[in-house]
């Protein structure tokens, strides 16, 4: 049987879906609605944007969710400032990661006390944040480079794969051409939301040999050619490019 490889990128979505015999279709469901028992190890994103006029707020829930953290043994990976937002309307200033022993192991963070009661000033320290449940990259180190890194968050459309399929052609082709790769070790199917408004399948990591490569992709007149087809493919897309 034919195998196709097709790179699941918003402009290169870095998971790389393989279908032999089945189609597409099924192979991402099978991807998105993993169970989330077969998990072992778990990584929590938060992408958010903090709300500076509560200062006080975001002190305590800082220094409050960070003891809970250790308490239930949760390892802190990495952070990142969002330089920019070249696609998508969720807007966020940082994005971080975490990696817990299980999904358990978050529920039980999440349903403490402890963590209850920090809700009020989580509500009033962040202008805007989503938290997201993932399955671990290969790597569950934080996501360095010496070039310069994207990420995208996003959720396509199960109804829409042809229309996927055509963007995905071009979106990897362009990218190829302005020398942008997927980090293969950073690539995160996501297994649950537990807050926020911006729907997600998938978060992914990218980076480009040459810096101000992505942001003349994404400004490019074959990238805006190919915009019609994301809005259609994608319930919802985030793009950031990362300090």
């Amino acid at each position: 049987m034919k195998e196709i490889r097709i790179i699941l990128a918003l402009l290169l979505i870095s998971l790389t879906i393989t279908v032999t015999g089945k189609s597409i279709d099924i192979q991402v469901k099978e991807l998105m609605m993993t169970s989330s028992t077969e998990i072992q190890r778990t990584i929590l994103f938060f992408v958010a944007t903090p709300n500076n006029a509560q200062s006080d707020a975001l002190k305590i829930y800082k220094s409050k969710s960070t003891e809970l953290l250790k308490e239930y043994g949760i390892k802190q990976i990495g952070s990142h400032e969002i330089k920019e937002q070249l696609v998508g309307k969720c807007s966020a200033s940082f994005i971080s990661y975490a990696e817990f022993p299980s999904i358990g192991a978050v529920k039980d963070v999440f349903n403490s006390d402890e963590y209850k009661a920090l809700l009020l000033h989580r509500d009033r320290a962040f202008s805007s944040l989503n938290i997201y449940v993932a399955q671990p990259g290969i790597t569950s180190q934080a996501i360095t480079s010496n070039k310069e890194l994207l990420v995208t968050i996003a959720a396509p459309k199960m109804a829409e794969q042809e229309t996927l399929n055509t963007y995905l052609q071009g979106a990897h082709a362009l990218s190829k051409e302005y020398g942008i790769n997927p980090i293969l070790t950073a690539k995160f199917p996501i297994v649950e939301q537990l807050f926020g408004n911006c729907p997600a399948s998938f978060i992914a990591f990218a980076e480009s040999d040459k810096e101000g490569n992505l942001k003349s992709m994404f400004e490019s007149e074959q990238y805006q050619q190919l915009i019609s087809l994301r809005d259609k493919a994608f319930n919802s897309a985030e793009v950031f490019l990362l300090n």
